[in-house]
């Protein structure tokens, strides 16, 4: 990962993508104003705030190229529109104004389409939402004041398959709403409804690689507690040789078990099946396994009949 993060990285993404038509280009626009502008009415007063160069540079060129309303820059983080007269007209034409009163909510009039939910997701992602860097969890949020706005968000999103929940959090002695995903696919779903299809890709690559690392943890944790159980039997069964053999001499076993008992001393790492194949003629892994077993079976009815003498 570069060092800008990976929420920036998706805005980037997403301040360059273009909605195919008129409608699509207003819902984002409506989104954005929802989402990181200051409304005033009296006076009228608009101020779009945000701190990414490439969003205010994408709301600029909305304003003027659909509405053909200049902006001046207050500083590298806030627009503002140009004429008072503008803002009302501008938020009349966003369907942003009811009952003559300044309204934050999804404009039905601008949504009608899937096209322009995408849009307007997209907007409302620019002016609120952030990702977390999928190499440390999986995170994605819609941050608001306004818990209806983000109610109505949410509908819109569930429509996309989209099962976001709200919580409530407190951030610098303020409260805000938060609209949220943590499952990765989910994530997923939601960069490809607003189209951030790059960042999508760098998103399923992380959770390739997460998956292979898992698997291969799984893989290595599996091998190391069969090599484990390996040699604690080796061990136990070289023990009880040893205990035998000292206790009433190597004359005491069975030829097939004296010869069994010869090989595990000599190759105490080897496995039980590679044992077999030492043997004349070779044996089965089950054959000796079935042989090592009778070994500590003996060790142990030998240790019960000194202790009861």
């Amino acid at each position: 990962m570069s060092r800008i993060s990976f929420s920036s990285n998706v805005k980037k993404e997403l301040a360059g993508r273009l909605a195919p038509d008129k409608t699509g280009r207003m819902a984002e626009l409506a989104a954005l104003v929802c989402t990181c502008g200051k409304v005033e009415t009296d006076p009228w007063r608009l101020v779009m705030i945000s701190e990414h160069e490439e969003i205010l540079a994408k709301i600029r060129t909305g304003l003027e190229k659909i509405f053909r309303i200049e902006c001046r820059t207050v500083d590298r983080n806030c627009l503002e529109i140009g004429q008072t007269e503008d803002v009302p007209f501008l938020l009349k034409s966003l369907h942003l104004i009811q009952g003559g009163l300044y309204v934050r909510h999804v404009p039905e009039e601008l949504t009608g389409t899937q096209e322009a939910q995408q849009a307007y997701v997209r907007g409302a992602f620019l002016g609120s939402g952030s990702i977390t860097n999928p190499h440390k969890h999986y995170h994605a949020e819609f941050m608001d004041t306004s818990l209806p706005f983000l109610e109505e968000l949410q509908q819109m999103l569930y429509g996309f398959g989209l099962d976001m929940h709200i919580t409530e959090r407190i951030r610098q002695n303020r409260g805000f709403y938060v609209l949220y995903l943590k499952e990765s696919e989910q994530i997923a779903d939601l960069l490809n409804v607003m189209q951030a299809y790059t960042a999508m890709m760098d998103l399923v690559n992380v959770q390739i690689e997460k998956r292979v690392r898992n698997q291969i943890n799984r893989s290595v944790n599996c091998e190391t507690a069969n090599l484990r159980k390996v040699v604690e039997a080796s061990l136990r069964q070289t023990e009880a040789i040893r205990y035998l053999t000292e206790r009433k001499g190597w004359e005491s076993l069975p030829p097939q078990l004296a010869e069994m008992a010869r090989i595990r001393i000599e190759y105490p790492d080897m496995s039980l099946q590679e044992l077999g194949s030492h043997l004349e003629p070779p044996v089965s892994r089950s054959g000796v396994n079935h042989r090592l077993r009778r070994l500590v079976e003996m060790a142990e009815d030998l240790r019960k009949q000194e202790q009861e003498q």
